[in-house]
């Protein structure tokens, strides 16, 4: 044990010295050749495969790129054509009914951020420069946001000319330490134990026995809190990472606990994903169907897909839309529009929105935190009997 934790230790510092000494160079172009190779051998070390496949696929995306040509009528069409593919990488075995299950490492972001790249090269090439294969595969494989993202855009991705000051840096480096002591010390060390371990098994131990109370919903806000954490905290670390390494950083949340109702929830959670799906497949389904209600639906799968192709995500996903698809109609309502009117009436739709907001997503999330589809039939079929 102790031996395990002096190798990471050592691991670790040396690491944030390797970091470091590149995050101070002053020449960009010695920076992003000594940023991929470096990131090319971590992910190397980490999964093998997972550098196999995202050196093809972002190869083809960068062959894509060079034709110049227009190489689809419809943005719908091309991004359809590539989450099919995903879902064939990720979830293969949902469909050879497989046991084994392995999931590349960051597939889903690197797929996002290079069919993004496609779309607004082809749409906007006024826009862009000729992409350089140096700052292409710089973002490709920018270790920072490669396993957990966010989804950052090219656009937004480049070196900053002026490096960190001393001041700058020290802050960074504390925020740093201070993440990956929450990260460790709090998401990994307590919450996921109580909820994965002690929450999970006791509400499967009522399930079986055909019980179902409030501790189910004590499992759905610690497992909905664990993945905000978590995600979250991953998000910190890759922009104090990108900010020592010298090059722009990615938000990828806001608050969303604070969230009044569920459009705002959207707006503030997994912001990179969201913003993806809007530019991407809500705003196009809207200009080929008129209809914002099939818009959001389709933006919500696509979200759900994301995740996963299993049931419990396509029905999170499902369940989601219908409440940002119910609060649209609530919005148009004349009682809305009183409520909003008045200060107090306001402050209170605004509580009971936020209440009633986190409530929601905390116990649809349950969906999701149990894998196997068998407890998802199980609760339904105990709430069926009991209303």
């Amino acid at each position: 044990m102790i031996d395990n934790i002096l190798l990471y230790s050592i691991l670790f510092f040396t690491a944030l010295v390797v970091v470091e000494s590149v995050g101070t160079l002053k020449n960009i172009y010695t920076k992003k050749i000594l940023v991929i190779l470096i990131s090319v051998l971590l992910i190397a070390w980490l999964d093998i495969f997972s550098l196999l496949l995202l050196t093809v696929y972002s190869t083809f995306i960068l062959y894509v790129i060079k034709q110049k040509k227009k190489w689809f009528d419809n943005i719908l069409y091309f991004v359809v054509f590539n989450i099919l593919l995903l879902i064939l990488i990720k979830d293969y075995y949902l469909f050879f009914n497989l046991e084994t299950i392995y999931v590349p490492l960051g597939v889903s972001y690197y797929f996002f951020r290079l069919i993004a790249l496609v779309i607004e090269y082809t749409k906007h090439k006024t826009h862009y420069e000729e992409i350089s294969l140096l700052d292409y595969y710089t973002y490709v494989f920018f270790f920072p946001i490669f396993p957990a993202g966010p989804i950052q855009r090219f656009r937004d991705f480049y070196a900053l000319k002026n490096s960190l000051t001393l001041v700058e840096r020290q802050k960074t480096y504390l925020l740093l330490f201070f993440v990956i002591f929450l990260k460790l010390a709090v998401v990994d060390t307590l919450l996921f134990p109580f909820a994965y371990d002690t929450m999970y098994h006791t509400v499967v131990n009522d399930l079986k026995e055909n019980i179902i109370n409030y501790k189910i919903f004590i499992f759905g806000f610690s497992a909905f809190i664990h993945a905000y954490l978590d995600l979250m905290l991953y998000t910190e670390i890759s922009k104090a990472l990108a900010l020592i390494l010298g090059f722009t950083k990615c938000e990828n949340f806001n608050r969303p606990l604070l969230a009044t109702n569920i459009s705002q929830f959207w707006q503030s959670w997994h912001m990179s994903l969201s913003n993806w799906t809007r530019d991407y497949v809500f705003f196009p389904t809207l200009i080929k169907t008129k209809k914002v209600w099939i818009s959001t639906y389709a933006s919500m799968m696509v979200i759900g897909i994301w995740h996963s192709a299993s049931l419990n995500w396509i029905l999170w996903a499902f369940l989601h839309a219908s409440a940002l698809n119910i609060y649209m109609l609530f919005r148009s309502t004349k009682i809305y529009k009183i409520l909003v009117k008045n200060n107090i009436s306001k402050a209170i739709l605004a509580i009971t929105g936020n209440i009633t907001t986190v409530s929601f997503v905390s116990s649809v999330f349950i969906i999701v935190a149990f894998h196997e589809v068998e407890y998802i039939k199980k609760i339904m079929t105990i709430l069926l009997e009991k209303f």
